[in-house]
């Protein structure tokens, strides 16, 4: 694992804040970079009121006046799951291998939101050491999660930093694709498995080691889950990207207290406005549930914003909040959105976005077939429109597009009050350049590129000033 410091070098986002009051407007600033690109985890928000997510090679902090910037760069990882909040005030999250490393399978990390600092807390390693998969949950002063190897679960004592591994008894689905656990109101941990037509709902004591399958789901009741969450009333709630009636995934509830399943909602994108295969379900602050579709309408594009209004008596609407082009917002893939302090929901695209022409999002026309831009980070107010014909205010706050420099370098302060420094990509013959950034309006030049041969590239190292002004 490689720790990229922070840099305000991504983007100059001064002017950002005020585009970001109004609805609808993208305004693309200056990036260097495709990393970070493709975010695959669901934000999370620390104290100070900056959120936190990963990518599929990374974690980044994005500010609520809509910079972005990149805090880790894993060369050999991918995170896995959501980042977790812990008790100590850190963020914690696990990786898998995605190529030739040590020995290690995956990782369990710790960023300090307050410095950017990242540490390697646990390596799993070995042909018994399995692979964290799914996530992480809190219970107590403790992290759990669940890896492939051995059938057993493992948790985190966050005050020791101790790893402990518990073996698992009882009946256990096939658990294909795992998703992070969650913390039911009677103390136990519950998750959802499977792939294609197939989903399972399980439970475990993490006092015992006990487990136990609760349900294998008929077609009918949906297929590939996605994780759980916990409603207000005691019941978990979920959402499968396959199955119902049209096979475009279901919305369900299971009850713990009395063991009742339900299926509360089948998706039927056939009527205009349902979608097609929702992603994980969010409370919002006000008593519903939210998320996104993967996929649109029958013989349409883009995706949706959905709403899973509660009623009386336990009853639940399905609502259709917006209609997304992907070329305008992204293309999500099983994204969970994150109710952030303000009460605005917030979001990301791993793929796609919008791009401008004469921008850093253009297409590269020497290489059409290289996607101009890595995804999006969006909000919006639940609190204002739907259905489609009175839509929701949304907003795009940042692009991340594939651009000719790449990979910035901590920035050395110089006698003339500018910010320069190096990328270790791009340039003219792709061994990185030389720029230099304004602090006061954001702006960005590129000076030159790297001197030398091909293979002379500038590997992450930082400018110095020297005693002669240069």
């Amino acid at each position: 694992m490689r720790k990229i410091v922070r840099s305000c070098l991504l983007a100059a986002v001064a002017s950002l804040t005020s585009s970001i009051a109004v609805a609808q407007t993208v305004q693309l600033v200056h990036r260097f970079t495709s990393s970070p690109a493709n975010p695959n985890g669901a934000l999370v928000q620390v104290p100070g009121g900056d959120f936190y997510g990963v990518t599929t090679s990374g974690i980044y902090r994005l500010t609520t006046a809509g910079q972005v910037t990149e805090v880790a760069h894993f060369e050999d990882q991918m995170p896995v799951g959501a980042l977790v909040l812990a008790s100590d005030g850190g963020l914690y999250g696990t990786t898998v291998a995605m190529g030739p490393s040590d020995g290690t399978r995956g990782t369990l990390f710790r960023v300090d939101p307050v410095t950017g600092m990242v540490r390697t807390v646990h390596r799993f390693r070995g042909p018994t050491g399995g692979e964290p998969i799914g996530g992480l949950v809190a219970v107590g002063g403790s992290l759990y999660g669940v890896k492939n190897g051995g059938g057993a679960i493992f948790h985190l004592v966050v005050a020791t930093g101790e790893v402990v591994f518990d073996q698992l008894s009882g009946t256990l689905p096939f658990l294909g694709f795992v998703r992070p656990l969650v913390l039911g109101p009677d103390g136990l941990l519950y998750g959802t498995s499977g792939g294609g037509i197939f989903a399972s709902l399980y439970r475990i004591d993490s006092a015992t080691g006990v487990a136990a399958t609760l349900r294998e789901f008929s077609v009918a009741e949906g297929g590939s889950p996605t994780e759980l969450v916990l409603g207000a009333d005691g019941s978990l709630y979920g959402s499968a990207a396959r199955g119902g009636l049209e096979d475009a995934g279901t919305i369900f509830r299971y009850t713990p207290a009395t063991g009742l399943f339900q299926r509360l909602h089948s998706l039927e994108p056939s009527n205009g406005l349902d979608g097609r295969s929702p992603g994980p379900l969010v409370a919002g602050g006000d008593g519903h549930f939210y998320g996104v579709t993967d996929l649109p309408n029958n013989g349409a594009s883009g995706w949706t914003i959905f709403r899973l209004r509660a009623g009386a008596g336990g009853t639940f609407t399905y609502e259709t909040l917006r209609v997304l082009n992907e070329d305008q917002a992204g293309s999500p893939d099983e994204v969970k959105l994150t109710l952030g302090a303000d009460g605005l929901l917030y979001g990301y695209a791993q793929f796609g976005g919008p791009t401008l022409a004469g921008t850093d999002s253009a297409p590269d026309p020497s290489n059409p077939r290289l996607p101009p831009t890595t995804g999006t980070l969006f909000r919006f107010d639940p609190a204002e429109g739907g259905p489609p014909s009175n839509p929701i205010a949304f907003t795009v706050l940042h692009v991340f597009p594939l651009i000719t420099t790449w990979r910035p370098s901590t920035p050395a302060l110089a006698a003339d009050g500018f910010l320069y420094g190096l990328t270790s990509a791009g340039g003219a013959a792709n061994r990185g350049a030389v720029y230099r950034l304004q602090a006061a309006t954001g702006a960005v030049t590129i000076l030159g590129d790297v001197p030398g041969t091909a293979a002379a590239r500038a590997r992450n190292g930082a400018l110095v000033p020297g005693v002669d002004g240069r």
